[in-house]
């Protein structure tokens, strides 16, 4: 079900509330439930996208990220057909998920539409919408909701948890990768507009709060820590 972000009511098709009177508006030809955020914040810098769209086909880090999140699918959501990105910026790991796992009905949603239009162009099967993932404009609605390396970049990551537990179905869960020990935190971390590094403990303690059960949690990349 589509909800509006002002009023948490039933949305039309059109995406306009007959409630409050909200209309989703079009930007660079998505639909955005959060226009105000499209074009500039302080969580990330649209920029990025550009340089992330040229990098990320040749970095071993994000294949073998890809890698784990295919795997994580197969084994514990084996009979999905909805799946929701939220920070999916160019679509590096909707183009990566859609390449073998084919069945599955893909939806991504960022907060700027310069990421969108990267991942409109690698994945033109799936659906894109912008929005604020503070907000999410579903409910029982996903199979699946996966966010990669998001929840660091926003103060409120309990905010964004509990609309996941929202957007899902029962039954469904939810996947998320984050940067891990606070010990390591450096200038990378605050080029990239991190909010925090997370402990297991931390990040096991907040996804729980927002009402899902813990099933799996994991480093990976790990053999590169002594460097």
């Amino acid at each position: 079900m589509i909800v509006c972000p002002s009023c948490q009511s039933e949305m039309r098709d059109d995406a306009s509330c007959k409630f409050c009177g909200f209309v989703a508006e079009s930007i660079d030809g998505f639909v955005a439930f959060a226009p105000q955020l499209a074009v500039a914040n302080n969580n990330y810098v649209a920029a990025f996208h550009e340089k992330l769209f040229q990098l990320e086909n040749n970095c071993f880090w994000f294949s073998e990220r890809n890698n784990l999140l295919i795997w994580a699918i197969k084994k514990y959501f084996p009979a999905i057909e909805s799946f929701l990105e939220i920070g999916c910026g160019t679509g590096y790991v909707l183009n990566g998920l859609a390449q073998t796992c084919h069945k599955i009905n893909y939806t991504g949603a960022d907060i700027y539409t310069t990421g969108l239009k990267y991942a409109a162009e690698r994945v033109p099967q799936a659906k894109f919408i912008q929005m604020d993932a503070r907000c999410i404009p579903f409910r029982d609605e996903y199979d699946v909701i996966g966010a990669f390396d998001i929840i660091e970049h926003v103060e409120e990551d309990q905010e964004i948890l509990d609309q996941m537990f929202k957007a899902v179905r029962s039954g469904g869960g939810i996947m998320i990768t984050v940067p891990q020990h606070k010990w390591l935190w450096s200038a990378t971390d605050d080029y990239g507009c991190h909010k925090r590094r997370y402990t297991r403990h931390e990040l096991t303690e907040k996804v729980i709060k927002s009402g899902f059960e813990v099933i799996k949690i994991v480093s990976f990349i790990s053999l590169l820590l002594p460097l």
